[in-house]
């Protein structure tokens, strides 16, 4: 439990480090450098949850209505591709956006993601 101006937060009832534990070891088997932004994301969300209770909001109900938004988002994007969903039928598929965000981001950051490290594409 971290105390952040006598608030208490605790995520998934101490079940959050574990879970970001194996998704970032499963990123960093897909690359080794792939786990760092992850990491810096990690913080901000962890802040960002913390600062939700400060203000005194219920962070279930906060996280369900992102969740339900970006939901409802995905699902009128499927029907404009006229794809249907594939993340629900494995865990790899719901893994692998976000490890193609993140690659994207390092991209436009100017770097090259690769098995060996992480090299600027300006100084190769």
């Amino acid at each position: 439990m971290v105390k952040w101006n006598s608030h208490s937060f605790v995520g998934l009832n101490g079940l959050d480090l574990p879970v970001l534990a194996f998704v970032l070891m499963y990123y960093f088997l897909l690359s080794p450098v792939l786990p760092f932004g992850f990491v810096v994301l990690g913080a901000g969300c962890i802040t960002l949850s913390a600062l939700i209770e400060i203000q005194g909001w219920s962070l279930l109900i906060v996280a369900l209505i992102v969740f339900s938004t970006a939901w409802i988002g995905q699902r009128l994007e499927h029907r404009i591709e006229g794809k249907k969903h594939s993340f629900l039928k494995d865990l790899q598929f719901l893994l692998i956006g976000p490890a193609w965000i993140m690659a994207f981001i390092y991209q436009k950051l100017g770097f090259n993601l690769e098995t060996d490290g992480l090299k600027s594409a300006k100084n190769p």
